[in-house]
C-alpha cells in the first residue's frame, strides 16, 4: 500500500534549530569563498528553510593576509579563468588560497578533458580521456597532508583526485578525515556516500557524531537501495523542522519513485512545486513518474513550464523526451536525449532515457552503448542493468540478457520484472522448468498487473496442468475484476476460454456456461465459446432428459441468431 504521507514517529531529541542554522549559514560562506557553488548552494538552500532566527550571521574565520591576491584569483575562478585564477594564487599560503589554487588548477584539467572529449556517443577514444593534471596535484596534496597542512577542504579535494584515479580506499580514507576536521562540509559527506557499498563498511566508517551524519547515512541507504530507511530518516527530519527543505523533500519523493509509490511522488513533487516553483534539480525524475502514469496532459504542462525557466538545461532536455517517447515520436525523444547527454557527461538520467529510446527504436547496439555509459556513472543503477538485458535479447542472445537481468535482480530483488525478463530467456533456451521457477518468484513477490501469473498459467496449460493452469487463471481474472483494470482483452478472453473447457471437464456446468459467455462477447473467440455452449447443453441433456431438453432446443435455437445472455433464457414466445 503507498505511503499518503511523508509523516513519522517524532524524534525523541529535537535539533537545536537556530544552531544548525548558523553552523549552515557559516558552511556557505566558506563554501562559496572556495568556489564550490554547489555546495554552497545546497547550504544556503538548507539554512533557508528552517524557520528559526539566527542571533548572529558567523562569518568566516580566517584571516587572510593576502586579500587582494585571494579576491583576484576568486574573481578569476567566477569568470571561469581557471588557469589564470591558479596562477595568480601561486604565492599565497593561507589553506583557503592554496585550495582555491589547486582547485582551480583540477578545474582547468576537467575542462581541457571535456574539449578533448568526442561527443559523438559510440566513440571508444572516450573513455581514454583523462584530466592530466591529476598526478601533480595529488604529489602536491600529498606533501602538504604529510607535513600537517592541509585542512578539510584540502582532504577533499585529494579524495576527489584518489576517486578519479579509482583509489576507491584511499579516497574514502580522505572524505573520513574531511569529515572530522568540518562536519558542515556537506560535499565529503556526500562524495563518501558513493564509496559506501554495503551496510557493513557504512557502521565501520568512524565518523563525527554529529546532525549531518542522519542526512548522510539517509544518502547511503539512497545509494544501497535502502528506500525505506531512508524515507524514515528523511521523514524524522521533516519533523525536527526541515518540513520546508526542498531537498529533503525532493528525496523523500525520489524514494516514492523508486519504491513505484507513484501518487505519494507526485503530491511529494507538487508540494516542492509550491516550495520552489522554478527548481528545475529533480524535474525529471518527476517527468519519469508522469510518464510512467502515461499522463501526458500533467507532463505537457511540466515541459512547457520547465522550457520557460531553462530551455537547454539537462533535465529540461529529460523532460521533452519523455513527452515526446510518451507520443510516440522516439526519434525527437532520442534528439533531446543526447543533447542533454552532450551538455552534461555525467547525467546519468539522460543516458538511460537515452537508452530506452534506442530500444524503442530497436536499436540494440546504440542501446548498449548509452546503458554502459550510465553504468560507467552509476553501477549501482538497476535500470541500466536491466536495459541491457532488454538490448541483449533483442540481439537474440539470451545468456547475456540472463546475466544483465540476474545483476539487476541481485540490486532490486523486490522486483518481479526481472524475473519475468529472466523467465523469457529461459523458455528461449528450452529450459522450461527454470522459467516456472522464475515466474513463481514474481508472483509470491506481488503481481499486480497480473503479467507473471499469467505468463505461468499458460506454461501450466502448454504442458497440460490443467489444475494449476485454472487456479492461475481464476486468481488473474480476480485481479482483474478487484482492480477493474482492462487488461488485455484477448488475454482475458483466452482465459475464459480455457477456463470454459477446465470446467465442463470438472462437470461445472454452470461455471463453464459463465465463462463461455464471456468468450463469446469476443469477435476472435465468439466461435468457439458458441461451440462449448453447445456442448455444454449438450451434456446438460443427457443429464436431464426432461426439462433439460427442451431448454436446450430453445437455448441452441438463439445462438443462430444472437448469443447475448438476455436472448439466450428470454422466452421463444415473446
Amino acid at each position: 500500500m503507498e505511503p499518503t504521507s511523508m509523516d513519522s514517529t517524532p524524534a525523541k531529541e529535537p535539533l537545536p534549530l537556530a544552531s544548525v542554522k548558523q553552523d549552515l549559514i557559516s558552511a556557505y560562506a566558506e563554501c562559496s569563498s572556495r568556489g564550490l557553488v554547489h555546495s554552497a548552494h545546497w547550504c544556503i538552500e538548507m539554512a533557508n528553510s528552517l524557520e528559526v532566527k539566527c542571533t548572529q550571521v558567523p562569518l568566516s574565520s580566517d584571516d587572510l593576509t593576502e586579500a587582494t591576491q585571494f579576491m583576484l584569483g576568486k574573481s578569476l575562478f567566477d569568470t571561469r579563468e581557471y588557469r589564470r585564477a591558479s596562477h595568480s594564487l601561486e604565492k599565497c599560503n593561507s589553506p583557503k588560497a592554496v585550495f582555491l589554487r589547486l582547485y582551480s588548477l583540477y578545474l582547468a584539467g576537467e575542462k581541457s578533458k571535456e574539449d578533448n572529449m568526442i561527443d559523438v556517443i559510440g566513440e571508444d577514444e572516450v573513455a581514454d580521456v583523462t584530466n592530466e593534471e591529476i598526478p601533480a596535484l595529488k604529489d602536491e596534496l600529498g606533501h602538504l597532508a604529510n607535513n600537517g597542512r592541509l585542512d578539510a577542504y584540502g582532504y577533499y579535494l585529494y579524495g576527489i583526485l584518489c576517486k578519479e584515479q579509482k583509489l576507491i580506499d584511499e579516497a574514502r580514507e580522505m572524505f573520513v578525515k574531511s569529515c572530522q576536521l568540518c562536519p558542515m562540509l556537506w560535499p565529503s559527506w556526500r562524495e563518501l556516500s558513493k564509496l559506501c557499498d554495503d551496510r557493513k563498511l557504512l557502521e565501520g566508517l568512524t565518523l563525527p557524531d554529529h546532525w549531518m551524519k542522519k542526512l548522510f547515512t539517509a544518502t547511503v541507504y539512497m545509494e544501497l537501495l535502502l528506500f525505506e530507511e531512508a524515507m524514515s530518516l528523511y521523514s524524522s527530519l521533516i519533523q525536527e523542522g526541515f518540513e520546508h527543505c526542498p531537498y529533503v523533500v525532493s528525496q523523500i519523493a525520489l524514494a516514492h519513485y523508486h519504491l513505484s509509490y507513484f501518487q505519494a511522488a507526485i503530491d511529494a513533487y507538487q508540494h516542492l512545486e509550491k516550495l520552489d516553483p522554478y527548481r528545475l534539480t529533480g524535474v525529471d525524475t518527476y517527468s519519469n513518474v508522469l510518464f510512467v502514469k502515461g499522463n501526458k496532459v500533467e507532463l505537457t504542462l511540466l515541459a512547457e513550464k520547465a522550457t520557460e525557466i531553462d530551455r537547454y538545461r539537462p533535465e529540461t532536455l529529460c523532460v521533452l523526451g519523455n513527452l515526446y517517447t510518451l507520443r510516440g515520436e522516439h526519434e525527437s525523444a532520442v534528439t533531446h536525449f543526447k543533447l542533454a547527454t552532450r551538455i552534461d557527461h555525467s547525467n546519468l538520467s539522460a543516458w538511460i532515457l537515452l537508452g530506452h529510446a534506442y530500444i524503442e527504436l530497436r536499436n540494440p547496439t546504440l542501446a548498449i552503448e548509452a546503458y554502459t555509459k550510465a553504468l560507467a556513472i552509476n553501477s549501482k543503477d538497476f535500470r541500466g542493468h536491466y536495459g541491457l538485458g532488454q538490448a541483449y535479447e533483442l540481439l537474440k542472445m539470451p545468456l547475456m540478457a540472463m546475466y544483465f537481468y540476474k545483476n539487476a535482480h541481485t540490486l532490486r530483488p523486490n522486483d518481479g520484472r526481472f524475473l519475468r525478463a529472466l523467465s523469457d530467456c529461459y523458455l528461449e533456451l528450452n529450459r522450461v522448468d527454470e522459467a516456472k521457477k522464475c515466474l513463481k518468484c514474481a508472483v509470491s513477490l506481488g503481481d499486480n498487473e497480473g503479467e507473471s501469473i499469467l505468463m505461468l498459467a499458460k506454461l501450466h496449460e502448454h504442458d497440460k496442468e490443467h489444475s494449476e493452469a485454472a487456479t492461475l487463471y481464476t486468481k488473474y481474472l480476480a485481479m482483474v475484476n478487484a482492480t477493474g483494470t482492462a487488461g488485455d482483452v484477448a488475454e482475458q478472453y483466452h482465459v475464459h476460454l480455457f477456463m470454459a473447457r477446465h470446467q465442463i471437464r470438472q462437470s461445472n456446468y454452470k461455471e463453464a456456461e459463465v465463462h463461455a459467455h464471456q468468450a463469446c462477447q469476443y469477435d476472435a473467440t465468439r466461435e468457439k465459446g458458441k461451440s462449448l455452449l453447445r456442448e455444454i447443453f449438450k451434456r446438460r441433456s443427457s443429464i436431464d432428459s426432461s426439462a433439460g431438453k427442451g431448454i436446450a432446443a430453445a437455448d441452441l435455437s438463439a445462438l443462430e441468431f444472437d448469443i447475448s445472455p438476455i436472448s439466450l433464457f428470454q422466452d421463444p414466445s415473446q
